[in-house]
Parts: C-alpha cells; structure tokens; sequence
C-alpha cells in the first residue's frame, strides 16, 4: 500500500479480515486508515465456520474451495471446532447471533473497515444485519480475546494450491 499511493491515490484495499485470520492487525488496517482507504474484508465469518450453523468438511460439495483448505481438515477442524463453539455460547448467552458478533468485532476495528460476508440464505442475511446493533465494550472485546485470542487457529489460511496468489506479509 505505502508503494502504491506513491503512483495514485487508493481507494480500498481487500484483505482476508475475521477473529481467525487479523493479519491486517500487523499494519495493514493501520496503513488503510492513514491513507483513507476502505479496508474491504472478506471471510469475516471465517468461511462460516463462526456462524451457528454446525459444518460438516465430509459434506461439502467436491468444488467447495473450504474442501481443500487446511483449517477445515483433520485435526485442525476439530480443534478450531472446539474453540468456536465456546464463542457460540458466549454470543448466545448476551442475545446474538454469533456471525452477527463476529461481524460487530469486525466493525469495531474502525471506520473505515467494510465486512463483505458471504451467504446464500435470506435468515443468515437477517442475521448478519443486527451486527451494527452489537456495541462491544472493553469488557466483551477483552473476554472475546480470552475465547478466540490472536493466532488461535489452527491449520493454514491456504493449501499450497490455494496460495498462488494470494498477499503474503512480512
């Protein structure tokens, strides 16, 4: 970002941005906002997996890209699995739906960041829309963090496949 404002202004940068994967955390959403550009995140449900729907790897379709990807095959989906739903009951117990948290955690890292989730059904839509109601405090960032702390996933953002492609940081 810092060499390409030197050519021409930027508008927005797109980044992989949720509780599993705050790469931006190490500069990126700080450069975004010095700069004024949008940090456009994507997967800020972390590929559904901190919905309150329940996924299952062995029923995804055979071109699911989450089929081949390393957090949601074996032990790794398990272990993250474990993690998540103690952050489903923790969104449970206040009243909301855990995407809607995940997202609200999402907006909360500043102005200028813009969730994009992805979903295919009107109720997850519903759902995804009450995270502008959800102000998180200190308090529920601080307890979110002891559930879901920085670098708690397990498995690799991509297979080596998926990679190519895809920005790499220092």
């Amino acid at each position: 970002l810092e060499r390409a404002v030197k050519v021409h202004a930027v508008r927005a940068v797109q980044s992989e941005f949720s509780l599993w994967t705050r790469i931006p955390l190490l500069g990126m959403l700080q450069a975004t906002k010095r700069h004024g550009a949008a940090l456009v995140a994507y997967s800020p449900v972390a590929r559904g997996m901190l919905s309150s729907v329940n996924l299952f790897p062995k029923n995804f379709d055979s071109i699911d890209f989450r089929k081949a990807n390393p957090r949601f095959q074996q032990p790794a989906f398990d272990q993250n699995q474990s993690k998540i739903e103690d952050f489903r009951a923790y969104a449970k117990q206040r009243g909301w739906h855990p995407s809607a948290l995940a997202l609200a955690w999402v907006l909360h890292q500043g102005d200028h960041v813009i969730p994009i989730p992805g979903t295919r059904l009107a109720d997850h839509v519903a759902q995804n829309a009450t995270a502008s109601d959800i102000l998180l405090s200190a308090e529920n960032l601080a307890e979110i963090d002891a559930i879901l702390p920085p670098g708690w996933a397990h498995g690799h953002r991509y297979s080596d496949e998926q990679q190519k492609g895809v920005e790499q940081y220092c």
